[in-house]
């Protein structure tokens, strides 16, 4: 698998970010004992779910007689790629009956700098959440040491910071929205929408988050920089404080910025 297809699969896909003590193997790929194992256990699981939404539908049809029978229809691909000073372990996990198991997604993204690795894991929906924790304790125990895979929000800094890197990409981020948590038990959130055609009157120093919040104190006499942005919404990539991003744009830079950005503040 090259760089573009990296980028590609993490394309208008929701991921949510997590991290973890280690990279899902230490040499490129698992073993196939390892994969065959995790196969098994993950067509087990499955075969029960089956069963219980067999009680919920009564379906005149069975598909499934036992876990052997989603054993073929169940695929796993696995490598690493390198790229800068990365190391991208993909774990890719398909069956044909996507509406037992839609496609699972994950990549350990580590590097040589921090104990630290990124794990990007695809979100499949609320009624898919406990088939994809089920995954990820699987992968916990694939080895003979302990993986530690945990869910986390993105530090403070994280996204403003992306939105000044995006000075350069103004012509392309199209209209924005950015909404901003309030330490108040009276105000949810603000919310701030700026029109593309308006972009060109908030900028002034070069760094767009600054110019931003210069903007606002202006009009409102509220310090934006001061409080927490939730969500930053635009044309080329959705992005929440609590660890979930939808890349929209095939931005090869944008991608690598978003990787450094998250694995400096874990």
């Amino acid at each position: 698998m090259s760089q573009d297809a990296i980028q590609s699969l993490l394309l208008n896909q929701t991921f949510k970010i997590y991290k973890s003590n280690s990279t899902l193997s230490l040499t490129s790929k698992l073993t196939r004992k390892q994969l065959e194992k995790f196969r098994i256990q993950l067509a087990r699981y499955l075969y029960q779910r089956y069963q219980q939404s067999l009680k919920l539908n009564d379906s005149l049809i069975v598909q499934y007689e036992s876990h052997r029978d989603i054993l073929p229809e169940l695929t796993i691909m696995n490598d690493t790629i390198e790229e800068a000073s990365y190391k991208i372990q993909y774990l890719i996990i398909k069956l044909e009956n996507s509406r037992l198991l839609p496609r699972q997604i994950l990549m350990f993204v580590s590097s040589e700098e921090g104990d630290n690795t990124l794990v990007l894991n695809r979100m499949s929906g609320m009624n898919y959440q406990v088939v994809n924790d089920y995954v990820l304790e699987l992968l916990e125990d694939i080895n003979d040491y302990p993986l530690i895979i945990k869910p986390i929000a993105l530090a403070s800094r994280v996204i403003p910071n992306l939105i000044n890197k995006f000075l350069d990409l103004v012509d392309k981020l199209g209209d924005l929205q950015l909404v901003y948590s309030v330490p108040s038990s009276r105000l949810r959130n603000f919310i701030i929408e700026i029109p593309k055609k308006d972009l060109d009157l908030v900028l002034f120093t070069g760094k767009l988050h600054n110019d931003i919040c210069a903007f606002l104190y202006t009009t409102t006499k509220i310090r934006f920089e001061n409080l927490v942005i939730e969500k930053f919404i635009n044309s080329l990539i959705n992005i929440s404080n609590d660890g979930k991003f939808k890349l929209i744009s095939n931005d090869y830079d944008l991608v690598w910025f978003l990787f450094d950005s998250i694995k400096s503040s874990i």
